[in-house]
């Protein structure tokens, strides 16, 4: 019993997947882009899961990544030779929308910002001048 509770506890863990049609990633390729998936599903936001799919696009390989939590969507998509130039260009993409997404996503719209298009305007230590 041990043994298959270890067996489904390692495959139920894991919030992504990796498609390939018509493309056969090599193992060490598997093993990089399973390993920074992995990294990508810790800043990626709660319950979220993660698609990466490859597919044959007449001599080019395609890349989509996607993430999708509650609420929220991220994705990417590039086109190369290289399965793992392609991923690492997909999660840099995906990880600059996370980012995005992290430094506003408590702002509340009502806040006020300064207008600073007004040039004779200016902010001091609380006096207006």
């Amino acid at each position: 019993m041990a043994r298959l509770s270890k067996y489904l506890d390692s495959h139920f863990t894991d919030n992504f997947f990796i498609k390939e049609v018509g493309v056969k990633l090599d193992s060490d390729h598997y093993k990089q882009i399973r390993s920074r998936l992995s990294r990508l599903a810790e800043s990626a936001p709660a319950f979220s899961f993660i698609d990466l799919k490859f597919s044959r696009e007449g001599q080019k390989v395609r890349g989509e990544l996607k993430v999708n939590g509650v609420g929220k969507n991220f994705q990417s998509e590039e086109k190369g030779e290289d399965p793992l130039e392609i991923y690492l260009q997909l999660e840099q993409e995906i990880e600059q929308q996370l980012f995005y997404w992290k430094k506003v996503r408590f702002l509340g719209r009502n806040l006020m910002f300064p207008d600073f298009s007004n040039k004779n305007s200016s902010m001091t230590g609380g006096y207006a001048i």
